[in-house]
């Protein structure tokens, strides 16, 4: 296990089990409200061994070993109220840590996905609308919609063909269906590679969805190619 301490967040990298030449693809791994970067890097070996691992610790502190990208209420509607500048701080602090463990773990930024859970799904997504340039692809688990930077979003033509898998549980309580179902069909008006799928589960990621993203990482590891960085 690497690990640098001068970036901006918190972090667990694991490096790849079969490293090739030249920089690594890699994987960063955003974890959901009240948990922490020791929760999905336990995904780490059931992924492509090609990949670089880096499970990012949020930065708001809500309990002992708790963490959040930002602070959340669940209404009593079943709706949501968030602390905005919280979530758009934890989005400038993730871009800019994109480009840190590049630099750091010396990875192909033509190369990174994001994966996500719950929260982490939300942040993920909001980066790729926002940042595409630096995001090879997302895996979007148990999440929802990023509505406060949808208006601010980049331009079709950056986000052509991007990659992105959605993966949600029909009796998720915590974030219920029909958000997942709000990301399916705001992705599909968009010109990505969407691939959606819905799992008979409540907040988790059940053993299907973890092959599936796996398949999925690989298939389009393979597809993007050994590029040289740009």
């Amino acid at each position: 296990m690497q690990r640098q301490t001068n970036l901006s967040l918190t972090h667990i990298s694991r490096p790849p089990r079969e490293p090739g030449d030249g920089p690594a693809p890699a994987l960063l791994l955003l974890h959901g409200v009240g948990s922490n970067e020791k929760d999905l890097i336990s995904l780490a070996p059931y992924l492509d061994p090609r990949l670089h691992i880096i499970s990012a610790r949020a930065p708001y502190e809500m309990g002992p070993q708790m963490f959040g990208w930002y602070m959340v209420q669940w209404m009593p509607n079943g709706d949501f109220r968030i602390n905005e500048q919280e979530a758009r701080q934890s989005l400038r602090t993730l871009t800019a840590f994109l480009d840190e463990i590049v630099r750091a773990y010396n990875l192909d930024p033509n190369r990174l996905f994001l994966g996500g859970f719950s929260q982490g799904a939300i942040m993920s997504s909001a980066l790729l609308l926002t940042s595409p340039e630096k995001i090879a692809g997302i895996v979007a688990m148990s999440g929802r919609w990023p509505t406060p930077v949808e208006a601010e979003r980049a331009l079709d033509e950056h986000l052509a063909g991007k990659p992105v898998l959605v993966m949600h549980g029909l009796y998720d309580p915590t974030i219920p269906i029909r958000y997942g179902r709000e990301m399916r069909d705001k992705f599909a008006a968009l010109p990505v590679d969407l691939t959606y799928q819905e799992y008979p589960i409540q907040h988790s990621v059940s053993m299907e969805g973890l092959q599936l993203a796996a398949s999925w990482l690989t298939e389009h590891l393979n597809a993007i190619g050994n590029r040289e960085p740009q």
